[in-house]
């Protein structure tokens, strides 16, 4: 994949409507052009995924409380963390929507299918 160059790109959830797979294709072309000696480039990306998180050099989070944001340096953990539970809170919704209760998925999870 062949990224055009500048010096700084900004994504706003690129990898929303991606899944697993293709995040983390993503995260590798970006952690490539990061890298890349010859024409570094910065990246500043929104995400509620952990394939980027994983990649970054920082992180932050954003609060909004009495109309006031706030943001926050994170560390890769807490990133990651918070991450994850955002995504066990989508997955409960859903298990919901659908009638599950949850068991659809973390049972495909435990015989590797999903």
């Amino acid at each position: 994949t062949h990224i055009r160059h500048t010096t700084l790109y900004l994504f706003d959830k690129i990898d929303q409507a991606l899944d697993s797979t293709y995040r983390a294709a993503v995260a590798a072309v970006i952690e490539r052009q990061v890298n890349d000696e010859n024409n570094p480039t910065q990246f500043i990306c929104s995400t509620f995924r952990p394939e980027l998180v994983a990649v970054a050099n920082r992180c932050y989070g954003i609060s909004h409380q009495n109309k006031v944001s706030n943001v926050h340096a994170l560390s890769k953990k807490d990133a990651l963390h918070f991450i994850a539970n955002l995504m066990n809170e989508e997955e409960a919704v859903q298990a919901v929507s659908d009638g599950t209760g949850g068991r659809g998925k973390r049972k495909q999870r435990e015989e590797g299918t999903a």
